[in-house]
C-alpha cells in the first residue's frame, strides 16, 4: 500500500465514529472509488474491524434484517479471526460496499457510493491538521524482558510471572499476586504520544498515565511500594501505613501513606508539579522537604536542587483534566498549550516567530480531532501551517 494509507485509515476510522467534515467524507468516498484494493486492505485491518465492532454494539444500520443479519455475522467472524491470529482476512467483493453502508450508517450518515464528478485526483499528503485524538493504549514490558502492546487486547489474562497473574480489564491493567514478599520483580508501562492507559497495583493503588509517559513499578506483594515515572501519572494510593508509597520523578521524590494526587514531570515543562486532592504527602527534593495540604500544590524547579515552592490554591480541575477526558486551561501559556496538543495528538509542534504573551482558558473535550481544535484558535488571531507533519504555529 501508499505510504499515506495511514491518512486514508484516519478517514475511514474518523467516518466510523462520526468525525469527519463533509469534505473528508467526499474525500473518502473518492478514494473508494478510485482505490478499491487499497479500501479492502483498510477494511481488513485488525483496528477497523474492531472499532466497526464497537460502534455496531450501539448503532443499527438501516439494512434489511436479512443482510443486517449476515453482515453481523462477518463481523465477528472477521474480529475473532483478525484477533486470534493477526492475519489477513480476505472479504468477498459484497464487503466493501456494505461496510460502507454500515460505516456511515453508524456514523448517522446517509451515503451512497455512486461515481463522483470526474476531477483529477490528489495526490494529497498526511496532514497532522487531521490528526485523530489520542485513545487507550501503552506498552508493557514485563520482568523478563518481553513487551506486550495493549492497544487492542481485550479482557483476560496476558501474561504470568512466576506467582503473579497480569490481567487486562476494561481497559485497565490489573495485577494479582500470591508470592513471597521476597520474590520482587518489576514491569514498565510505557505509553507513546497519542496514547494513555491504566494500572491497578497487587496492593490496589490505582495509577491514571498520560500521554508520551511511563512507570516502573514492583509486582509482587511485598514491602517495597516503590514506583518511577516519567510524564504524568494521577495516583489513588491504597493506604497502609506499615508500607509507606514512594514516587521518584526526575530525581524528586514523594512519599505517601494513602492519598489523591498528580504529578506532572514531564522533562519539556520545565518543573515538577506535585498537585494534592487528598490525604497528605511529603515531597522531597535533595535536603528540601514539603509537606502538602489538601488542595496544594509543590512546584520544583528542574535544576534547581535547592527549592520548594508551594502554590496554595492551584487550578486543580486544570490539573487533573486530562484524566477527565478534557483539555482544560487557566491562564496557559501558547506553547503550554502546544505542548499538551502536540502529546495527545502525536505532531511535532513548532512555534516560529513572535506569538505574543497570549494566555489561554476555558476547556474542551479530548476526543476532538485535531483540525477541530486549531478552528477554535483563529479567532483569537492564532495561525497554522503544515510542513509535512510538522504544524508551525504563525504570529
Amino acid at each position: 500500500m501508499p505510504s499515506d494509507n495511514t491518512y486514508y485509515k484516519n478517514l475511514v476510522l474518523g467516518f466510523i465514529q462520526n468525525r469527519l467534515s463533509s469534505d473528508q467524507a467526499r474525500e473518502l468516498n473518492a478514494f473508494i472509488e478510485r482505490e478499491l484494493q487499497e479500501y479492502d486492505d483498510l477494511m481488513n485491518d485488525p483496528e477497523v474491524l474492531l472499532v466497526i465492532e464497537q460502534q455496531m454494539r450501539v448503532s443499527r444500520p438501516e439494512l434489511p434484517p436479512v443482510a443486517e443479519e449476515r453482515f453481523r455475522q462477518r463481523i465477528q467472524d472477521a474480529v475473532g479471526y483478525a484477533r486470534s491470529s493477526r492475519k489477513r482476512v480476505v472479504f468477498p467483493a459484497w464487503w466493501r460496499y456494505a461496510a460502507a453502508i454500515v460505516i456511515l450508517c453508524a456514523g448517522g450518515y446517509l451515503w451512497t457510493i455512486k461515481k463522483p464528478v470526474s476531477q483529477k485526483p490528489e495526490n494529497k499528503p498526511v496532514l497532522v491538521a487531521n490528526a485523530l485524538p489520542g485513545k487507550n493504549g501503552a506498552i508493557l514490558t514485563l520482568a523478563g524482558g518481553r513487551q506486550v502492546v495493549l492497544d487492542s487486547l481485550g479482557n483476560g489474562v496476558i501474561a504470568e510471572q512466576g506467582k503473579t497473574r497480569v490481567v487486562v480489564r476494561n481497559n485497565q491493567l490489573v495485577y494479582s499476586t500470591s508470592a513471597r514478599p521476597n520474590e520482587i520483580m518489576y514491569n514498565t508501562m510505557t505509553t507513546p504520544k497519542g496514547r494513555q492507559f491504566q494500572l491497578v497495583l497487587p496492593d490496589g493503588s490505582h495509577i491514571w498515565l498520560n500521554a508520551a509517559s511511563s512507570i516502573t513499578y514492583p509486582v509482587s506483594a511485598g514491602n517495597d511500594r516503590t514506583v518511577s515515572i516519567t510524564g504524568e501519572a494521577y495516583f489513588e494510593v491504597a493506604q497502609d501505613k506499615s508500607r509507606p508509597f514512594h514516587v521518584k520523578a526526575n530525581g524528586m521524590e514523594v512519599e505517601v501513606l494513602g492519598t489523591h494526587f498528580n504529578i506532572n514531570s514531564y522533562a519539556d515543562e520545565g518543573s515538577i508539579r506535585t498537585t494534592l486532592l487528598e490525604g497528605s504527602v511529603r515531597v522531597i527534593d535533595g535536603a528540601e522537604h514539603a509537606v502538602l495540604k489538601p488542595g496544594q500544590q509543590a512546584v520544583v524547579v528542574s535544576g534547581n536542587q535547592a527549592k520548594i515552592s508551594l502554590d496554595a490554591s492551584p487550578d486543580i480541575e486544570s490539573v487533573i483534566a486530562w484524566k477527565n477526558g478534557k483539555f482544560q486551561f487557566s491562564k496557559a501559556s501558547l506553547a503550554e498549550v502546544m505542548r499538551q496538543l502536540s502529546r495527545w495528538y502525536d505532531v511535532e509542534v513548532v512555534i516560529q516567530g513572535n506569538v505574543g504573551q497570549k494566555n489561554f482558558g476555558g476547556e474542551m473535550q479530548r476526543d476532538l480531532n485535531l483540525s477541530d481544535v486549531l478552528e477554535g484558535f483563529k479567532d483569537v488571531g492564532v495561525h497554522f501551517r503544515i510542513e509535512g507533519k510538522k504544524l508551525i504555529v504563525m504570529p
